[in-house]
């Protein structure tokens, strides 16, 4: 494309109507930012690159969406959205570029009205979930309601509510996230559980995760584990069978003992049907060993991975790896199950059947690509296993495009 300078446009001097609204011609040299109007942080080595590739557009001629503004009362033009685009155009006009002037869209409304604009526009770069946050923030403290907000910047109330939280966290939370090492989400589920300590309970969590290699504290590493939905149903419908079992003696009884100081509740018993707490009881311990199971899991790939990175660490460049020079053991060798191996057996017979089939019905969605990263495996036994699970009816046949409909619900 040919650069063209934007002062060689045909001038337009009086105001036109488009379908975004009344758009003039303004010299950027006249529009004025309000100090601590935008939530961009010009030091950011991202925002700052941002306005470099738009003075590189304008400098080249290319077409950069115009600004929204709007009048103040003393005649001034003020910057609602494209504070980076001016700053770009005045960056451009320093180096060289003829820009006489720059189209813009006059806004009119409230500040929570051009803050929620702010918000939703973003162009060019996302703000971060910190800025995002104190956007929010800044528009409950004009008066603006949770599902106000949310309306206006058009996005859910769980997702406004959420940011919120993080905007009220504490600084050493904020320099968490601020710093990549900590996700957003992660940081607004400890606050909402650890509260003034979140900071700590974060540090001491990255630690963790570093330990093992990674460098960004997840949501997942955060949350307490939780019963997936079969056994939580399970959990919920042998308890609603132990409640309903209660006769009325006993739920008077009960409503007695919650009418006493709390301290002075125990030792009170009541009588429970035993069948209906059996099932509750079998119900729980097959939940926990389910997450014993994981856990066993998690720790034999986490041992894995770690002693295959000491291997890697304690082997000089070329020399020969440790497992190459005869020696004799200290200690017998730790034996650690290889679960990326091929399953030699029938598919019937997999181990890891049960957990595969489990897998599809909870996450409704079934490819060798998924089985192979949710369970560490390889192709061939990815796709027996899917193959499988075909003919147990929990999935069906691969349509044209090779896709699988997964057929039983959670």
């Amino acid at each position: 494309m040919a650069a063209v300078s934007l002062s060689s446009l045909p001038a337009e001097p009086a105001d036109r109507q488009t379908a975004e609204g009344v758009v003039s011609r303004v010299d950027p040299r006249d529009l004025v930012e309000e100090e601590g109007w935008n939530l961009r942080d010009y030091l950011d080595p991202e925002v700052s690159n941002h306005i470099e590739s738009l003075a590189a557009s304008y400098l080249n001629g290319l077409w950069v969406p115009p600004l929204i503004v709007q009048r103040e009362a003393d005649g001034a033009t003020k910057v609602l959205d494209g504070c980076c685009r001016r700053r770009a155009a005045l960056l451009a006009i320093a180096r060289g570029a003829d820009i006489s002037h720059l189209d813009v869209v006059h806004f009119s409304g409230s500040e929570a009205d051009r803050t929620e604009l702010m918000l939703r526009s973003q162009e060019g770069l996302k703000f971060t979930p910190l800025k995002l946050a104190e956007g929010y923030l800044r528009l409950e403290r004009m008066g603006r309601s949770v599902a106000e907000i949310a309306s206006g910047v058009g996005r859910s109330r769980t997702h406004v509510e959420s940011y919120l939280i993080l905007a009220r966290a504490n600084t050493d939370v904020h320099h968490l996230v601020r710093s990549g090492e900590v996700n957003a989400q992660a940081a607004i589920d400890a606050f909402r559980v650890h509260g003034e300590q979140a900071g700590a309970f974060l540090a001491g969590k990255l630690a963790e995760v570093k330990s093992r290699g990674k460098k960004v504290l997840s949501q997942d590493a955060v949350k307490d584990w939780a019963p997936p939905r079969k056994h939580a149903g399970a959990l919920y419908g042998s308890m609603s069978a132990v409640v309903q079992s209660l006769d009325q003696a006993t739920r008077r009884q009960l409503a007695e003992i919650e009418n006493l100081p709390a301290d002075a509740r125990a030792g009170h018993k009541i009588s429970v049907d035993a069948a209906t707490f059996l099932e509750m009881f079998h119900t729980h311990v097959a939940a926990t060993d389910f997450r014993d199971a994981k856990q066993k899991k998690g720790d034999q790939f986490r041992a894995a991975a770690s002693q295959q990175q000491l291997d890697i660490a304690q082997t000089p460049m070329g020399a020969a790896p440790p497992s190459a020079i005869p020696r004799a053991p200290a200690k017998p060798p730790i034996t650690v199950v290889d679960l990326n191996a091929n399953y030699k057996g029938l598919p019937e017979d997999d181990p890891l059947l049960g957990e595969a089939r489990q897998l599809v019905i909870e996450d409704q969605r079934a490819s060798i690509s998924y089985m192979q990263r949710k369970l560490r495996i390889g192709y061939n036994r990815a796709a027996a296993l899917l193959e499988e699970l075909e003919r147990q009816k929990v999935l069906s046949q691969c349509d044209e495009s090779g896709t699988r409909s997964v057929l039983l619900k959670g």
